[in-house]
Formats: C-alpha cells, sequence, structure tokens
C-alpha cells in the first residue's frame, strides 16, 4: 500500500508524516497493514491525547489524522477548480463585477 501525503512540509502534514513513517506498531487498514514508527516526542504526545480522551485509541488517532488530510486535499482540489473557473469567467468577461454593475444600471436608466 502507498500513502501520498500533501503538504507534508507544513506544520500538520509534518506532523502526520512523522507518525505515518515513524510510529510503533502496526495498524490494519481494510485487510491491509501499515506498519510506521514515531519519533519519542509524538508517540508522547499521541499517548497523552489518548489518556484526555482526544482520541480512543492509536487506531482512532490515525484514522483521523489521515481523514483530516484527505479533507485537505479535497478542499485544496476544489480551490483550484474554483481559480481555474474565475479565471475562464475573467476571460470571458474582461469587465470587473463594479464596471459590470455599473453598465447594468446605466442601461437601466436609459431605457426608463
Amino acid at each position: 500500500m502507498k500513502i501520498l501525503v500533501t503538504g507534508g512540509t507544513g506544520f500538520g502534514g509534518s506532523h502526520l508524516v512523522d507518525a505515518l513513517i515513524g510510529y510503533a506498531g502496526g495498524l490494519k487498514m481494510q485487510g491491509l497493514e501499515l506498519k510506521i514508527k514515531v519519533n519519542e516526542f509524538l508517540a508522547h504526545r499521541v499517548k497523552e491525547m489518548i489518556k484526555s480522551g482526544v482520541f480512543k485509541n492509536e487506531e482512532d488517532f490515525l484514522k483521523n489524522a489521515i481523514k483530516e488530510m484527505v479533507r485537505k486535499y479535497e478542499v485544496q482540489e476544489l480551490n483550484i477548480r474554483m481559480d481555474e473557473f474565475a479565471r475562464k469567467m475573467a476571460k470571458k468577461h474582461p469587465k470587473s463585477l463594479s464596471e459590470m454593475v455599473l453598465a447594468v444600471r446605466t442601461e437601466e436608466n436609459e431605457s426608463l
């Protein structure tokens, strides 16, 4: 199984990459087993979060971390698509929104 992590150099992504690369033990994901090791500091932080009730166990932590990374990737993809749409619309309609509103108002005033 291969896992692609985007944003792995950012704050959250770097922690997820550390978790995936270094976490001691194994995690079963739909019949697949992911074996990872984590540095001592991160392992301690995960255990603290589990102890305080943020996560049920290590598997719950990893599932939530992966879900969050997937969600961030999906949001990034939507932003890219929205930017592409905005560029297409800007080419198709080169006037700014303010200019278009003024033109419509002027046209309405002339027709009255």
